[in-house]
């Protein structure tokens, strides 16, 4: 019979609290501990949203009114494909990719990318 080569892809996302370029290494190195991996086949930003850093409320932070909280440095999405570009020139990461991303949001990054996306992952209900 025929041979099938089968393989997992090493995929991961970055969340919406580490867009900021020098939170963007410490959630890959984050991931790959929690997996035990010395690398991903492909790394996404989740969503093209940023939430703040550091709060230390976990994923979905909230001021006082129990509104999430935006990154109050909004940082481009330039600023986190660079990061993630680095991931990839280091080794980190084969790939990376968007997910959620509007087709203005993707002509923003395609405009800086010195690596394109690998892929376009969209949720759908």
């Amino acid at each position: 019979g025929k041979q099938w080569y089968q393989r997992r892809v090493r995929a991961s996302k970055l969340w919406n609290t580490y867009h900021r370029a020098e939170d963007v290494p410490t959630a890959c190195a984050k991931t790959l501990a929690d997996l035990k991996l010395n690398y991903l086949d492909l790394f996404i930003i989740h969503w093209p949203v940023c939430m703040e850093p550091h709060t230390g409320q976990g994923l979905f932070p909230v001021d006082g009114n129990g509104e999430t909280m935006m990154d109050s440095k909004s940082p481009s999405f330039a600023e986190t494909w660079g990061a993630l570009e680095k991931l990839v020139d280091e080794g980190k990461c084969k790939n990376i990719g968007l997910s959620n991303f509007n087709i203005k949001q993707i002509e923003e990054v395609l405009k800086v990318a010195r690596v394109k996306p690998a892929c376009l992952q969209v949720e759908s209900h």
